[in-house]
């Protein structure tokens, strides 16, 4: 390299200096930038100058005194020479002669007054010295013998000193390792390294003394990043450069554009110059070719590492690269200089840089460049997004530069499902209005899932249905599920020989139910045990005989009615249209009580909702009643069609108009499930095999959760939620559908992967209680019928009173309390003994709900306390957030609460706490507090326990 620039280590706002090292010209130029002017150009003044210096190839800037510069050279001297004054030709502070002259290869600084000097290789001799630079032994200009000797016979090729501890400090080892050092060992026997070529050019980064750089030798343009926590002690041995060193975490070869110009006087192949850290974020730095290129890399890590992922099998040997470490963004910041998109020509090259900053600048100015023409420039470092992060009490902050927007994603006043159908009116009243989504609108569809489980989202299907008002796919998926859940209830589904419960219309029709487990009872699953079985439910259900059209299936379509809603007798159908009324749904209740074929309950249903002034319209009574239209009220009736924009008025004129079944199921406005109600009802058998499997494999395709009246939760379900987690990416409501045939009688690895990446999410959004309640309330869903654990497990069934077993095991211990100090469960020291060794360990993760320590310490505390305390360590429970009391001890504001104590758990109704923020609470205080606050007592806590951390606090059962 002919020329360098640095930048001060001393920089300050008002004292911006750099220093450029001309090595081809044997002299130094230390620079004061003035001003900063548009574009890359800055208006910088000389401070001093020195000139006519000994030939040398390595220099560094001290990082204690900001005028000492050390330079090494050629002949392995090492020297040091003050900047301050104006003499050019001023004399050496100091100098180290050596006693076998040979190149210095490198010199470095450490915090502490240390210098080291790497040189060549010369027989019986050390080629790293160590000197101590004192202001006393600068004064004294006398010679120094070097602080200490290291590395006999083994050229140097880079020194960097650790800024953290100064003491240390990391050697190149020429063509061998990089060798860690640690000064305070006075043997320095069996030194830590890494076995590698890649020698040149060590950089640590000042963020993370972890992790240092080092490239590879002229020719060869890689950078390795190594770890220094898998530094191997091992005598020195040839490196494979083919394969990776135990500490290196990621390599990059080549790291800058290698090729080179056919004109280039530089080689055939480009070289690493200069590796740089920024210094103001953590694993980025930059990479200087000699080609003029420079590249930013900006590395990070994987927090954890899934445990589902499987990596793929290798036929051609090796493994595959493990290491947590990662390319997070490369950006190129200068191209070569004989690239097409560069400005810069060989005369130009940009041949050094240096990072811009300094102890008291926050912001990175960029890079500070020297072109081959000796000209300086400042180039603007890349630009990268804006931080975005969603803070413990749910806001949303942008953070650029000094400019942070926040932002909130709730309403605690009113459900997801409000806002979403408030916002999608909006959305939907003003088209075209607006382009883009306002910041909170924004975050609400980022948090819908949370909330939608923070509300209650899991089993309970009417509920669900109010929990997602605003997406009617939904609603109609967790209405068909629910009637797939009544009919299962009591063994309804069980007949003779198979138990049916969660097959949709799909299967039944076909006869056909896929692969299933815990399906058959007595005999293998066939065509004739279907029909048994569905002969034998109809039977015992009582459903209306089915006459609306000849079939050879009458039971089928009966089983098929009853999943979609339609297999009602005229009393229930009366009251369930008279429900559809109440709600607001006039014209469905009107059209599916025709449709059912009871003119009668049609014409009473219209009489009411004529009075209640919700249908106006006094002539679809006259359409209702008649058998057959002229052609002008089927004009009349097309008309209204064309206007109307009810589905079901629109379904009732299509029939009227065509006299055809096909029209009707062919309007996809009209919900599925009553397309396929209409279809089952009033199709031939053949029509309704090719219609069913036309509108299961178009579900199945287009991932429509309504579709799950067809497959029911069968085995083709998981194919139509894929697709719908891929086209909507709500694998919440996918996991909890599924789960009330998972495991019982499908089993597949793609709901088990769902689950865990559905608990994990819960585990994120800390709703350790919703978890907890998702994995009980699990495993009572996937309960054996009777029947069928009779037969096979006998034993396990003594009495009618003992319930069937679950296949799925119920985890003990969802949620532990552990004391703060020695993090054991409080809960065990209420008891006289812990739980035996024989009591099964829970497979789940356990969340722990306690408040990080401070200081936490295992031994008792010294002085005695009354109230209750950890047995395990002797520290006292938490503290009431709101009266400042131990929690655990009665509550002073309860009146008789000393004499109930005695007859209970010791933590039973006398702690609560916020799964947020970790506080805790008297449970009457919590609930005085929270029902005019929002935010936490505690001083100082920006948590908002109303808005989901503290469960329970108005009495309800959790």
């Amino acid at each position: 390299m002919e020329a360098a620039i640095r930048w001060s280590p001393h920089a300050k706002e008002a004292d911006l200096q750099f220093l450029i090292i001309d090595v081809a010209g044997n002299r130094l130029e230390l620079n004061r930038i003035n001003k900063f002017i548009s574009g890359d150009t800055i208006e910088y003044s000389t401070e001093a100058r020195r000139e006519k210096l000994p030939n040398f190839t390595a220099f560094d800037w001290s990082k204690t005194h900001g005028t000492l510069v050390g330079i090494g050279s050629a002949s392995g001297e090492a020297i040091l020479l003050d900047l301050s004054g104006d003499d050019p030709e001023a004399p050496f502070v100091q100098s180290f002669p050596i006693r076998h002259q040979r190149k210095c290869n490198s010199i470095a600084f450490s915090h502490e007054n240390l210098l080291a000097t790497g040189l060549d290789r010369v027989r019986n001799d050390f080629c790293m010295n160590i000197y101590d630079v004192h202001q006393s032994s600068l004064r004294s200009g006398e010679p120094q013998e070097p602080y200490q000797k290291l590395s006999s016979s083994e050229a140097i090729t880079s020194i960097k000193f650790c800024n953290g501890y100064s003491q240390t400090l990391l050697a190149g080892v020429a063509r061998q390792c990089i060798r860690f050092y640690d000064l305070r060992d006075p043997y320095n026997y069996g030194m830590a390294q890494f076995n590698t070529r890649y020698v040149h050019n060590i950089a640590i980064d000042p963020l993370d003394e972890n992790y240092f750089l080092s490239a590879g030798p002229p020719g060869e343009p890689a950078v390795t990043i190594w770890d220094k926590r898998f530094i191997s002690r091992q005598i020195p041995g040839t490196p494979n450069s083919d394969a990776a060193s135990p500490g290196a975490v990621l390599e990059l070869r080549p790291a800058i554009d290698h090729t080179t110009s056919s004109n280039s006087s530089t080689g055939s192949n480009a070289s690493i110059w200069s590796l740089r850290f920024s210094g103001q974020k953590r694993g980025r730095f930059c990479v200087l070719s000699s080609t003029g290129e420079v590249k930013a890399y900006e590395i990070a890590s994987h927090a954890t590492d899934a445990p589902h992922v499987i990596p793929p099998v290798n036929h051609l040997g090796g493994s595959a690269w493990s290491s947590s470490v990662y390319t997070r963004r490369t950006h190129t910041i200068a191209s070569p200089w004989h690239n097409v998109h560069s400005s810069n020509g060989e005369v130009h090259r940009l041949m050094a840089f240096d990072f811009m900053t300094g102890a008291d600048q926050p912001l990175d100015r960029g890079l500070i460049a020297l072109h081959s023409d000796r000209s300086v420039s400042c180039i603007p470092g890349p630009s990268y997004p804006a931080h975005a992060k969603i803070s413990g009490v749910d806001e949303f902050m942008i953070c650029k530069d000094t400019h942070i927007i926040t932002g909130r994603a709730e309403d605690p006043s009113r459900s997801i499902s409000d806002e979403l159908t408030s916002l999608q009116s909006q959305n939907t009243d003003e088209p075209g209005s607006r382009a883009l989504l306002d910041l909170d609108e924004a975050l609400l569809w980022l948090t819908v899932q949370r909330r939608r489980c923070l509300e209650g989202y899991l089993f309970d299907c009417a509920k669900n249905m109010r929990i997602t008002a605003d997406d009617s796919a939904l609603v109609e998926m967790w209405g068909s599920i629910g009637r797939l859940k009544d009919l299962a209830a009591d063994e309804g589904m069980v007949g003779d020989s198979l138990d049916l419960s969660y097959l949709g219309v799909a299967p039944i029709w076909r006869r056909n139910i896929g692969q299933s487990e815990n399906r058959a009872i007595t005999q293998p699953v066939s065509k004739l045990a279907i029909d048994e079985a569905v002969h034998q439910i109809a039977n015992i259900r009582g459903w209306p005989r089915f006459e609306r059209t000849y079939t050879q299936y009458p039971y089928h379509r009966q089983l098929s009615l009853a999943i979609c809603g339609w297999a009602a007798t005229a009393e229930v159908l009366e009251q369930k249209c008279g429900s559809l009324l109440n709600s607001d749904h006039a014209y469905k209740a009107v059209v599916l009580a025709a449709f059912h074929g009871h003119r009668d309950i049609a014409s009473r249903i219209l009489r009411k909702a004529v009075q209640k002034r919700q249908i106006t319209n006094m002539g679809i009574g006259a359409i209702i009643m008649v058998d057959r239209l002229t052609s002008d009220q089927r004009e009349m009736c097309s008309w209204m069609a064309e206007e109307s924009d009810d589905p079901y008025l629109k379904a009732l004129l299509t029939q009227v108009i065509t006299g055809s079944w096909k029209a009707v199921v062919n309007l996809h406005n009209l919900p599925l499930v009553d397309r396929v109600g209409v279809a089952v009802m009033y199709f031939d058998d053949d029509s309704l095999s090719s219609f069913l499997e036309s509108v299961t494999s178009t579900s199945i395709a287009r991932g429509n959760p309504e579709g799950i009246v067809l497959t029911g939760l069968a085995q083709r379900s998981l194919d139509l939620f894929q697709s719908y987690i891929n086209r909507t990416n709500d694998l919440q409501s996918a996991v909890l559908a599924l789960s009330f045939s998972n495991p019982l009688y499908i089993r597949d690895t793609r709901y088990k992967l769902w689950k865990e990446i559905y608990q994990g999410q819960m585990q994120v959004w800390r709703a350790f209680l919703e978890r907890s309640q998702f994995i009980t309330q699990h495993s009572r869903l996937a309960i054996l019928p009777r029947k069928h654990q009779e037969l096979t497990e006998p034993d396990t069934l003594k009495t009618n009173s003992q319930k069937p077993r679950s296949v799925v095991k119920i985890p003990r211990g969802q949620i532990t309390i552990r004391c703060e100090y020695c993090q054991k469960n409080i809960a065990i020291s209420t008891f006289e003994s812990p739980p035996t060794p024989e009591e099964p360990e829970s497979p789940q993760p356990q969340p722990v709900a306690t408040q990080q320590p401070t200081a936490p310490s295992a031994a008792p505390p010294s002085t005695t306390h009354n109230g209750p305390v950890c047995k395990n360590c002797g520290h006292p429970l938490p503290r009431c957030a709101v009266c400042q009391l131990w929690t655990g001890a009665p509550d002073p504001d309860d009146a008789g609460a000393t004499e109930a104590l005695a007859g209970m758990n010791l933590m039973e109704g006398f702690l609560q706490y916020c799964l947020r923020c970790m506080h805790a609470f008297h449970p009457r205080h919590a609930q005085t507090w929270f029902a005019k606050h929002t935010a936490c007592p505690e001083a100082g806590c920006r948590c908002y326990c109303k808005l989901g951390g503290l469960k329970g606090w108005e009495g309800e059962d959790e």
